[in-house]
């Protein structure tokens, strides 16, 4: 019986701590132009993190959000111009794909 228990109680952290571990996705850069400084953050506040420095045209970054926190706000420069990608949801996908359009508009692509 002692043992049960105790196996139950591992199986009850193992459980607990998976669900806290962090989400990896890979960051895809669908606009056509050069990224620099590309950081996210909760769209609900908190600060930007840096995913990465840059990243050329199609290139790919892999990482690791909060799984508690589902909306995120991506931001970069490109040319000179912030871009900021709202709401965008890095919990149900394995990749984001960040696009421009010439004229400015911003979207994402899920994967």
């Amino acid at each position: 019986m002692v043992r049960a228990i105790s196996a139950m109680a591992l199986l009850a952290a193992l459980s607990s701590s998976a669900a806290g571990a962090p989400h990896s996705i890979t960051i895809i850069n669908g606009t056509g132009a050069p990224l620099r400084d590309v950081a996210a953050k909760p769209e609900k506040g908190g600060s930007w993190d840096s995913l990465t420095p840059g990243l050329s045209p199609g290139a790919k970054t892999g990482v690791s959000v909060d799984p508690d926190l589902c909306a995120y706000e991506v931001k970069a420069t490109a040319a000179g111009a912030t871009l900021t990608w709202r709401g965008v949801n890095l919990c149900e996908t394995s990749s984001v794909t960040l696009n421009r359009r010439a004229d400015g508009t911003l979207w994402v692509d899920y994967d």
